[in-house]
């Protein structure tokens, strides 16, 4: 079983040009907890700069290793992917030009169910609290 103390390893192997973006994550951060989703930030960005410069050279492998976590991740790897690397992927690229679309053919049968789910939760949701009260079923107008 893929836990999410392995991800980083385990996308480092598969993507070497990872490693610069890695080393200056870890120097940022220092002795700091830096925390998974600050991690698995580092992949979704390194992920789309790579699009953005059309290096898909590690695109099978670093998604391959997304599609595992799906198959055989455990409950914290599943959740490091999703809202980790998958909702950073689509926010990060919603930015560009090329949208977040363009990563939908990289996915795996599990990892694209998760994307789908995703952007069906993000859809008429403008921002962070709107999102809040989708989630949980409070309305403005039932705010103080």
């Amino acid at each position: 079983m893929l836990t999410v103390d392995e991800l980083v390893p385990e996308f480092l192997a598969r993507c070497p040009g990872l490693k610069s973006d890695w080393d200056r994550h870890l120097e940022f951060w220092g002795d700091e907890e830096r925390g998974t989703f600050n991690d698995m930030a580092v992949i979704a960005h390194y992920l789309v700069a790579c699009y953005e410069q059309q290096q898909l050279n590690e695109f099978p492998a670093a998604f391959s290793l997304l599609e595992r976590c799906f198959a055989d991740g455990d409950d914290q790897a599943k959740e490091a992917a999703t809202i980790g690397i998958i909702e950073d992927i689509q926010n990060i690229s919603s930015n560009r030009e090329f949208g977040p679309q363009v990563f939908e053919s990289w996915l795996g049968p599990q990892t694209k169910k998760a994307w789908d789910q995703l952007a069906a939760a993000w859809r008429d949701v403008s921002d962070m609290a709107d999102m809040l009260r989708k989630e949980t079923g409070n309305s403005p107008e039932s705010e103080p």
